[in-house]
Parts: structure tokens; C-alpha cells; sequence
């Protein structure tokens, strides 16, 4: 047993020491075009050749690059459904660009390179023939790897998502009096056990009023003061409508508007 050097002067590396670093770095994803390279193997037909624009594909972390123009022949003999796949062969460590096809679409040989596994194919085009005709399957969409800058705004656009989902602010507004009454979204009406209602008063005082007093029962009340004098809200919420209703125990104070936090 002992250490080796990867990223050293003179160290020397091997290739599965490079693909499983890249395999992991990638986020373990099996295989895919890395975007933002070359021409990302965009893909074209004429003359019964499939050609590909130049890119960068990845399969268990071995990378492969295929050149610009590079284009397979599919002879139209007879009708078949078939793919232009890439071939990574650790039995000879070899790489082929080829097709496979049959009366339907084949399966693929897919075999973890990261353990024992020594064949992979990866489809990079679709395709269908007949005797007089070759027709690419525009719907075909080959597995990407995305640069880590487009994967890091997903999850934030993600992680934005959650929260606007979860947390967030909604106002409930209207006619300004002792007792009010408002209709709620769905999604509103089934989180109001997560929601606190900021309860405003013309005179601006702020109620908090949690909605999980109302979610147990149709029916709750807070207290509250104003100076020496003592006051309840109740709140009601619908049981056969998306609303919930507040009423103050005082006629002469008025509720204004709800700031709702969820």
C-alpha cells in the first residue's frame, strides 16, 4: 500500500484515475455532451450520412472528443430504427463513433465503467430509414453535462422556489371594518396552519394572530390591549370555502388590512 501523487511535477496518472476524478466532479452523472463546447454535437443529415458538429462527450469520466464533420453512412437497404452511438471499449481502449439499428430501436450496452464494467454505448442521434429514405428523430434529445455555473443557478432558482413556496408574504386587503372576511387560494387556505396573520387596525395597532388556532378548530380568538382596555379577535375559517373571517369584540375598532407570513 502507499500514496500516489496525482497532481504533482513528474507524477504519473492514470486514465481511470482521471475519469473517476471527473466522473465525481461532474456530479456522477454516467454520460453526456458537455455543453458549452465546440459545436455540442449538433447533428445533420445529407446524402445518407449523419455528420455532427465538433464537442466534448464524457462517459464514466473518459472524455472524448469528436471532430468537426465527423459523420456516420446508413445504407438504405430496409426499414429500421437505429442510433449513432458512441462506443467506449476498455477490453482494447478503443473509441468508436458507429450506428446500431434493427426493426426497432436497439438496447444499448451500458456497463459501469467506474467498477468493473468494460462496454459502453452512448446514443448521440436517432434515427429511422426505410429503402428509398433516412429521417433523423428530431424529438431525440442526448444526455448534457451542464458547466457547473448552470448547475449552481439551478439550485439556487430551486432553492428561491422552496422558500417562495414555503416562506412568503401574501396581503389580504378590502373593506375596512369590525368584521371582515377574505377569500384565500388553495395553497393559502391548506397552509394556514403555517401562516401568521399580522392583523392591522385603522388606529395602527398589529394583531398577530397564528392561523394554526383555526386550523385545529373553524374557530379561535386572540386578546389584546389598547391602553387599559382589553379586546379579542376572532378568527374563523371556512369549512366548505378557501376563507378565513376576523371579527373584532370592540364595533368601533376597524380592521384595515392582513400581512400574511407563511
Amino acid at each position: 500500500m502507499a500514496l500516489i501523487k496525482i497532481t504533482f511535477d513528474g507524477s504519473s496518472v492514470s486514465a481511470r484515475q482521471d475519469a473517476d476524478i471527473n466522473y465525481h466532479l461532474c456530479g456522477l452523472k454516467k454520460e453526456g455532451i458537455i455543453k458549452g463546447l465546440g459545436g455540442e454535437l449538433a447533428v445533420s443529415v445529407s446524402n445518407n450520412y449523419i455528420t455532427f458538429k465538433s464537442g466534448y462527450v464524457q462517459i464514466y469520466g473518459r472524455r472524448i472528443y469528436v471532430e468537426e464533420g465527423s459523420s456516420v453512412y446508413v445504407s438504405l437497404d430496409s426499414t429500421k430504427y437505429g442510433y449513432i452511438i458512441i462506443e467506449v471499449n476498455l477490453n482494447n481502449n478503443t473509441v468508436s463513433l458507429t450506428k446500431t439499428e434493427g426493426a426497432s430501436y436497439p438496447s444499448l450496452t451500458k456497463q459501469d465503467l467506474s467498477t468493473t464494467g468494460l462496454i459502453y454505448q452512448m446514443a448521440i442521434a436517432r434515427y429511422s430509414k426505410t429503402a428509398t429514405s433516412l429521417t433523423l428523430d428530431s424529438t431525440f434529445k442526448p444526455e448534457v453535462i451542464p458547466t457547473a455555473l448552470s448547475v449552481a443557478e439551478g439550485a439556487l432558482s430551486s432553492a428561491q422556489q422552496w422558500v417562495q413556496r414555503n416562506y412568503n408574504r401574501y396581503y389580504l386587503g378590502g373593506t375596512k371594518n369590525y368584521k371582515v372576511s377574505y377569500t384565500l387560494t388553495a395553497d393559502e387556505y391548506n397552509t394556514l396552519s403555517d401562516t401568521l396573520f399580522m392583523i392591522y387596525l385603522t388606529n395602527g395597532v398589529v394583531i398577530p394572530f397564528p392561523g394554526a388556532l383555526m386550523y385545529g378548530s373553524s374557530s379561535a380568538s386572540v386578546s389584546f390591549s389598547i391602553g387599559s382596555s382589553s379586546y379579542t379577535v376572532s378568527g374563523s375559517r371556512g369549512l366548505s370555502s378557501y376563507s378565513v373571517g376576523f371579527t373584532l369584540s370592540n364595533t368601533s375598532l376597524q380592521i384595515k388590512f392582513c400581512h400574511c407570513y407563511r
